[in-house]
């Protein structure tokens, strides 16, 4: 969840139209979307408002925008004079396809022969683009309209596209939900006022989204369940259809969701045997270059791809075009290679695509795949090998391995005794690392104090926990001295493995995962350079109210994220019973504080890092040292968390540790108490840290 102060909101909602046709509630869905955005803490100052609709009083506050198409694109313009993480827009109003194939959404000033009206793809675009700045690299659109086509409604075909200022992409996360598919009209009930997608999409937001941003996955899976119910019903034909699309410089990554064409096209694709996903990556590949035909969805899905490379192959002028020809030609190969794969697999969470993925490419890789779709296509952008196997055949036989389900065997084109390879390999019962978890509590008092005594806990591949205390001097260096004792412990089993420290609040201040761990034969090297190291938080095992609901929490997130991104809930200065209450009510993964939290000022019920764990945060990470972009920083670590899977974001900390000692990885700290981690309670809780089981 992010600060709802970050986020920015314009909800449209036009019921009046120069051509007539009325739309008698669309202004009343506009007001209930801002209503709902203030409900979840977005400041009134920050909402901006466009609805004529009779009768519907705005929220006070609010800033109001009219609904001609120069009041509402000078107020689109000016979005970027606002500064922001999120932005949230809601249309609910007259909407059409035009003779190119473009979704258009009529403002209240069209006439019957001058259809003023605002382009979608280009209001996307622009939201895209460096005009905004920096700001806003989130973007959540809800866009409830008609999609059927201008022409087959015998509208005049002039309809004029209002334009926003062109610039270049960046990066940014754009998830656009629509009412319907092109070619399909949205269902709107005049007599009641409400139109059923708004109506539905809008109630589901009310019971299940008080936190920023909302979850798009569940989102999109009830609203669809009900809209299955009422098409089942017979009580309406269209199909919302959403895209998530991430930008980034000079790339254009479809992550998930059918892309929004007509049922012509939709149809056509299908019987191409690609994906909606897979013909638009081809047109990405293709636009730009010369002699790209106007229709160019139309014809992919006819199946004219390899006659339009041909074409503009013998057009290409220069290197430079050359090379993007033969770009979209690799493209197109690609697709046609996935295609079977993706067709082969039948329900794949995207948990196991995120296995399969990391574990086929190579160190390094920063694909952060949204689906099956486009993990295969990153995966066979890497190519085909003549020696060693394909990161492709790699992906797809861990997949086949982790779900049970097999491809044909000549789909690999490979020789059975390399394919068999193949397989075993990816069906090879990877060792299970080692753990280490060192306790560094003073068993029995109230205060911290350095403990006279700390104890190892060793867990080794197919064994149980085993323990050894270390006695030591009452002080930080005695302290890290048996911490140095019980790593010569932990080497005389095996020498790799991960490291975890169980420390006090105020024990933090001291950094105990930089300790060095000394070598006769070697230089000290910091802990964290050494292990994957990460912390875990000795208060929580001491309090019975934090436990409780500990695994439970570790739980749900564990199965939300079968089939979700991880997200990090981004903290902001607070007090602390609001960041507990923020906390408790989030469904992201990981918390992050956004503000290096300081030392603790003697009052655990006060410091923000406890007040995380109140809240019942598992997973919580923050930063000793402001840094100097806080919005890159978050972005580093946005992708620290979703390049790979979940449970192995302390091994991917620890590379980068090491790869960049003096980065980010140097003051950032993580608090990661996985149940799976940790030995049994009944060995953790309690006035004393010791077992019966020693070694």
């Amino acid at each position: 969840m992010l600060n709802p102060a970050q986020t920015l909101v314009f909800s449209v909602g036009i019921e009046r139209y120069g051509f007539g046709a009325e739309l008698p509630g669309a202004s009343a869905e506009a007001v209930r979307f801002a209503r709902w955005a203030l409900a979840c803490g977005v400041p009134a100052s920050r909402v901006l408002l466009a609805c004529d609709g009779p009768g519907d009083a705005p929220p006070p506050g609010v800033q109001m925008v009219g609904t001609t198409r120069e009041e509402i694109g000078k107020a689109v313009v000016g979005l970027a004079e606002h500064q922001g993480e999120l932005l949230m827009v809601f249309w609910c109003g007259h909407g059409e396809v035009d003779e190119r194939h473009r979704r258009i959404l009529f403002t209240s000033d069209a006439v019957i022969d001058n259809l003023l009206n605002v382009s979608v793809d280009h209001l996307l675009s622009y939201l895209a683009s460096q005009s905004l700045g920096t700001q806003f690299r989130r973007q959540f659109l809800l866009i409830d309209a008609c999609a059927n086509f201008i022409a087959d409604r015998n509208l005049p075909v002039r309809a004029p596209i209002a334009t926003f200022p062109e610039g270049r992409q960046r990066e940014v996360e754009q998830f656009a939900y629509f009412s319907a598919a092109q070619g399909q009209q949205a269902q709107f009930n005049r007599t009641e006022r409400h139109a059923v997608f708004s109506t539905t999409a809008l109630g589901w937001l009310e019971r299940n989204a008080t936190s920023l941003p909302p979850d798009t996955g569940r989102l999109v899976q009830e609203v669809n369940q009900e809209f299955d119910r009422l098409r089942d019903a017979s009580k309406l034909r269209h199909t919302p259809v959403y895209r998530r699309v991430r930008y980034e410089p000079g790339h254009e990554d479809v992550l998930s969701g059918m892309l929004p064409v007509s049922g012509t096209v939709q149809a056509g694709i299908r019987a191409s045997g690609l994906t909606v996903a897979q013909v638009h990556r081809i047109a990405c590949a293709m636009r730009g270059l010369r002699g790209v035909p106007q229709d160019l969805l139309e014809r992919l899905a006819a199946g004219e791809a390899e006659h339009i490379l041909a074409s503009l192959a013998q057009q290409a002028n220069g290197d430079a075009e050359h090379l993007a020809v033969r770009q979209a030609e690799d493209c197109l190969s690609r697709q046609r290679w996935i295609t079977p794969a993706l067709g082969g697999f039948g329900i794949v969470t995207l948990d196991q695509v995120r296995a399969a993925y990391h574990r086929a490419v190579p160190e390094g890789d920063t694909g952060l795949p949204g689906d099956l779709d486009e993990a295969l296509d990153l995966a066979a952008a890497y190519g085909r090998r003549t020696k060693g196997h394909a990161p492709l055949h790699q992906m797809t036989a861990v997949l086949e391995h982790i779900t049970g389900q097999r491809l044909d065997d000549a789909w690999y084109e490979l020789p059975a005794d390399r394919l068999a390879a193949l397989r075993w390999s990816a069906a090879e019962v990877h060792t299970q690392t080692a753990r280490l978890i060192v306790d560094l509590r003073a068993p029995g008092t109230a205060l911290f104090d350095w403990p006279a005594e700390i104890v190892g806990h060793l867990l080794l591949p197919g064994r149980t926990w085993v323990q050894r205390p270390v006695a030591c001097r009452a002080s930080q260096t005695g302290a890290r001295d048996g911490v140095n004792r019980l790593l010569d412990w932990a080497y005389e089993h095996t020498s790799a493995f991960t490291l975890g420290l169980i420390v006090p609040r105020a024990g933090l201040e001291a950094v105990p995962e930089s300790w060095p761990y000394e070598d006769p034969l070697a230089a000290p090297v910091p802990l964290w350079h050494e292990h994957p190291t990460v912390l875990h938080c000795a208060e929580r095992l001491s309090s019975r109210k934090a436990l409780s609901g500990w695994r439970d929490r570790t739980t749900a997130i564990k199965t939300r994220l079968r089939n979700v991104q991880p997200e990090v809930q981004w903290l902001e200065p607070s007090d602390a019973r609001t960041i507990t209450l923020v906390v408790r009510h989030s469904t992201a993964a990981c918390v992050g504080l956004g503000f290096p939290p300081g030392p603790l000022n003697g009052d655990l019920r006060q410091d923000p890092i406890i007040a995380s764990i109140v809240g019942g945060a598992p997973y919580l990470m923050w930063s000793d040292q402001e840094p100097d972009d806080w919005a890159a920083a978050k972005a580093q670590l946005y992708r620290l968390t979703a390049a790979g899977t979940f449970e192995d974001l302390p091994a991917r900390l620890h590379r980068l540790r090491r790869a960049d000692p003096g980065g980010l990885g140097r003051s950032l700290r993580v608090i990661w108490d996985d149940p799976e981690c940790l030995p049994p309670l009944t060995e953790l809780v309690g006035p004393t840290t010791r077992g019966d089981n020693h070694a």
